[in-house]
């Protein structure tokens, strides 16, 4: 089991998705989600769920009920020393590949 995000973690995740929802979800430049929100990548069985997420309004098309198939316009992982090596090397290169398509 995956320990829960420690108050640090927490207090940032919240920070930040209160800014982007005033940038960009406001004013309908698309949808900001939260971890527990599923990404899944196509012509894989991978599947992540980055700690914060935005899909433009021009993609909300790749946006389901509770995932989002294919790599979203911005993704927002906040390291710990638990994770930083899946975040920056796992995650990253199926972000790009998906990106792609």
């Amino acid at each position: 089991m995956t320990p829960a995000p420690s108050r640090r973690h927490q207090r940032a995740s919240h920070r930040l998705a209160v800014a982007l929802h005033r940038l960009l979800e406001e004013p309908g430049y698309g949808e900001v989600y939260e971890a527990p929100f599923g990404v899944e990548f196509p012509g894989t069985e991978e599947g992540v769920q980055p700690d914060l997420l935005f899909v433009s309004k021009e993609r909300l098309h790749i946006v389901g009920e509770d995932w989002i198939r294919g790599a979203p316009d911005l993704v927002i992982e906040i390291l710990s020393p638990t994770t930083a090596s899946r975040d920056r090397e796992i995650k990253r290169k199926l972000y790009r590949r998906s990106r792609r398509t």
